[in-house]
């Protein structure tokens, strides 16, 4: 996988970089991004989003939630709320096509990343719930991929010319659009200073390093449940109802 990523020296120092790498090894893991894929990022964002080059060229966000909840589509706008009326008028992620750098045909892919196995999230287009399969939902210039349940193709589709060029182009327009004037320059004069290839190795190598975590993370949880589990028992303490089982 090939890389252009931006962070200034502070930025660096405070590992900011980290969260990237984060995200790239979590979507080669769940398939999303592969071998072949080319990534813009820029690491001190104020969201969690890049430029991808897969089978097509798209703008991604990922989203972390505790709860899978819904994404309402409409023209050139997506907004993931909690449930289906938290998609209105107080949606949490509302990204816009106009708000994003580039012209009019860029395509935006909301990946949602939850923590409850077993449920996914939900579709609104229009006033409907449309159906989700593998794990995502693809319409023109949207695609909404739940990660937790997200089964990719069998075979990769390889990026035509023209998704390559248009990613090219906007990939580094999205890597330049929240910085200044003069680190922008920066990008335009030396963008192969930018640019690193990932090894499978290396994903392979974050993606253990997270799972650790990941895993050292659950025996706390673990141990949490099952000391509720005896106070309920012993004390009739009323069990807490699970914070992910409200639509």
């Amino acid at each position: 996988m090939k890389a252009y990523i931006y962070a200034s020296p502070a930025g660096a120092e405070a590992h900011v970089l980290a969260q990237s790498f984060s995200d790239f090894a979590k979507l080669y893991r769940h398939g999303v991004l592969n071998d072949d894929s080319v990534v813009w990022a820029n690491a001190e964002a104020p969201d969690a989003s890049f430029w991808a080059l897969t089978g097509r060229s798209q703008y991604v966000y990922v989203h972390h939630a505790t709860v899978p909840g819904y994404v309402r589509l409409t023209n050139g706008r997506m907004r993931w709320g909690r449930s289906f009326d938290g998609t209105l008028e107080k949606a949490e992620v509302d990204l816009n096509s106009s708000d994003i750098a580039g012209e009019p045909d860029k395509h935006l892919t909301l990946i949602v990343k939850h923590r409850v196995p077993g449920r996914t999230v939900k579709v609104i287009e229009g006033s409907r719930l449309v159906d989700f399969n593998d794990g995502h939902y693809t319409r023109p210039q949207a695609t909404v991929i739940d990660l937790t349940a997200y089964k990719p193709p069998a075979e990769a589709v390889a990026a035509s010319e023209f998704e390559v060029n248009h990613a090219r182009y906007h990939g580094v327009n999205h890597m330049m659009s929240s910085l200044n004037p003069a680190n922008a320059d920066l990008i335009r004069n030396h963008l192969g200073l930018f640019a690193f290839d990932i090894t499978r190795e290396q994903i392979a190598s974050i993606n253990e390093h997270l799972e650790v975590v990941e895993t050292f993370a659950d025996g706390f949880a673990e141990t949490l449940y099952e000391r509720l589990r005896h106070a309920h028992a012993n004390q009739g303490i009323a069990a807490a109802p699970h914070p992910d089982s409200v639509d």
